[in-house]
């Protein structure tokens, strides 16, 4: 009998033993991060430490809906040349640490007034309406920065413009001062760019090209970095 019982304490011991490995692995495997969790954590990471942390930054592409913009050659919609751009914008934005509101995300028609009501509700410390031109001279071509208030807009709008000149084969056809509605009445700094010529075909050619909105993309993030690092000098 005193073997049997040694025997079944052994048995017990041993199931007991594995039993305890089994919690601390389930402990572990609960611990452990899925992809998800994984990836917004390194997103956090990257809002808390980028190059524009801390700062909120409004992107409103231009047009939608009913509404295509400009109609360039081959019939191509301004509307559409405007969301290929503005998603790497959003991308490089988010990826420098940025806060980013997109002012329409979908195909869709968004008043003027809307547009401008959206960034005074949100206050952000920028506001970039995204744009391109179309003209009946096709040779024309190049790109603008528009802004409404001298002393408002005028510094954001020679950092970004700055930024693209350096960046893009475009011609710089200046900083021009303008009324457009959706910088009008805007309570936070605000410009408009207008990208390049859809008329002209061998600008065309060069807008269209994906190498040509992350271009764009990069140069709006040191745009606003110089833009902001600057203001925050002359506060100080």
């Amino acid at each position: 009998m005193k073997r049997k019982q040694i025997t079944m304490l052994i048995i017990l011991s041993l199931l007991f033993i594995l039993l305890a490995a089994c919690g601390d692995n389930d402990s572990a495997e609960g611990k452990t991060k899925t992809v998800g969790e994984t990836e917004q954590e390194t997103l956090n990471a990257t809002t808390d430490s980028g190059e524009l942390s801390g700062h909120t930054v409004m992107i409103d592409p231009g047009h939608g809906g009913r509404d295509p913009g400009s109609i360039g050659i081959n019939d191509i919609y301004e509307k559409d040349l405007v969301t290929n751009t503005t998603k790497p914008i959003e991308k490089a934005l988010r990826e420098a640490g940025a806060n980013v509101i997109m002012t329409r995300k979908e195909d869709v028609k968004i008043p003027l007034k809307e547009r401008r009501s959206m960034s005074n509700e949100a206050m952000p410390d920028a506001f970039i309406s995204i744009h391109y031109n179309s003209f009946e001279d096709s040779s024309v071509g190049g790109f603008h920065t528009y802004y409404y208030s001298q002393e408002k807009e005028y510094r954001l709008a020679q950092s970004i413009h700055q930024s693209l000149g350096n960046a893009i084969s475009l011609k710089d056809r200046g900083i021009l001062e303008d009324s457009y509605a959706v910088l009008r009445n805007n309570e936070v700094p605000a410009i408009l760019l207008e990208l390049g010529f859809m008329s002209n075909p061998e600008e065309l050619a060069v807008i269209q090209s994906d190498e040509y909105s992350q271009t764009v993309a990069e140069a709006i993030v040191r745009g606003l970095k110089n833009y902001f690092e600057t203001n925050e000098n002359v506060s100080s």
